[in-house]
């Protein structure tokens, strides 16, 4: 595994852990990380403190959540992973287990980019790798 593709497993290992300050060490202070275009609402969220407003949002909801790495596919500049997101939610307990792709660019051990895509294949097209 690269040190690309290590420094975001251990994101999500932060992330699945609710340490958010853990996860903002692994990231550029200018980062941009746009949402899953088909999630209702989903917006681009910019440094830092929208890495904290994403998580907020993203969090809520959710009695537990955490985000598996599943596998990734390196390009020349960025890599694909696949992601699945397990969790349930607050109130009814309704459960989620969805499995997305997210591309991923990460420069001088920093993640600075990060897209959601709900088709693999457009994922690997925007790394190169299709």
């Amino acid at each position: 595994m690269s040190e690309g593709a290590d420094i975001v497993r251990r994101s999500f290992e932060r992330f699945s852990a609710n340490d958010v300050d853990g996860v903002l060490e692994l990231m550029d202070p200018e980062v941009q990380f746009h949402d899953v275009p088909e999630i209702p609402g989903s917006t681009t969220y910019r440094g830092h403190e929208g890495i904290r407003r994403w998580w907020a949002t993203v969090k809520e909801p959710m009695e537990e959540l955490r985000f598996e790495f599943v596998d990734v596919t390196e390009g020349e500049e960025k890599l694909a992973v696949v992601t699945r997101a397990v969790g349930r939610g607050r109130g009814a307990g309704a459960e989620v287990d969805w499995t997305f792709t997210t591309v991923w660019g990460v420069r001088d051990g920093l993640i600075y980019y990060h897209q959601g895509y709900a088709d693999h294949a457009e994922a690997l097209r925007a790394i190169g790798a299709a």
